[in-house]
């Protein structure tokens, strides 16, 4: 059981368990708020345990949000975990779905936010546990079948926010080109000072603007956090 300020989380029936990839998508991601009355919209795809649909919905009280998780124990620990807290069991919905299928029924430009944690391998052995290799591979879930959907879902001021590795960052950029999806934020992640950037956040729109590019770094070298990731997930963490 993983405690955090204002819920907690129970992974264990998932293949994919709770890290820091997915507390840092929740912590950053931003949306497009028209105004504290209007509902906001949003989808996780390949929502695991609840814990990114969870913190959308601590950051955002409008947010009206449908979990989309393959995996029939995920979907069951993501149900539970949202169910253990009222506030957020009202509006957010776990539904146990094939990403194909789900993105086929939802209406165009019907979306403020769509976040994903996707899987990261494209390549290499897949694991014999079939959870797991869904999990883990971008058998059902890629990066293109990922954007694609963005560009058809989204509203003109929506956004979609991912987080993947940082040897990622040519093939998405090309990608999200062609999807004609724009990037408007992009955090690049170090783990600690020194090392080469592992992480990439990044927010794409349909509409062109500015782009907001910034570093992150985790820990300092002597393996204390940096302020900068503290002040991040301050509203989450405990020891933060």
């Amino acid at each position: 059981m993983f405690h955090f300020k204002q819920f907690d989380i129970n992974d264990e029936a998932c293949a994919m368990k709770i890290g820091t990839d997915g507390v840092l998508l929740g912590a950053w991601a931003d949306a497009h708020v028209v105004s504290e009355q209007s509902p906001l919209r949003c989808a996780d795809i390949g929502a695991g345990s609840g814990l990114i649909a969870m913190m959308i919905a601590q950051r955002y009280p409008q947010a009206e949000i449908t979990a989309v998780e393959i995996d029939p124990d995920a979907c069951r620990c993501a149900q539970a975990n949202i169910a253990a807290v009222p506030t957020f069991a009202s509006r957010i919905s776990v539904e146990n779905s094939d990403f194909a299928d789900y993105a086929a029924a939802c209406p165009a430009a019907s979306l403020h936010l769509i976040v994903s944690n996707p899987p990261f391998f494209s390549g290499g052995l897949v694991a014999p546990n079939a959870s797991r290799a869904r999990a883990r591979h971008q058998t059902q879930l890629s990066y293109a079948a990922l954007i694609g959907f963005a560009a058809k879902a989204l509203t003109p001021e929506g956004s979609l926010a991912i987080v993947t590795p940082a040897d990622c960052r040519d093939d998405i950029t090309m990608t999200a080109e062609l999807a004609r999806l724009k990037i408007r934020r992009l955090c690049t992640v170090t783990t600690r000072e020194g090392r080469p950037p592992a992480r990439i956040l990044w927010q794409f729109s349909r509409t062109d603007g500015p782009i907001v590019s910034e570093t992150l770094t985790l820990r300092h070298t002597d393996n204390t956090y940096t302020n900068e990731y503290r002040r991040l997930t301050a509203d989450f963490y405990l020891h933060f």
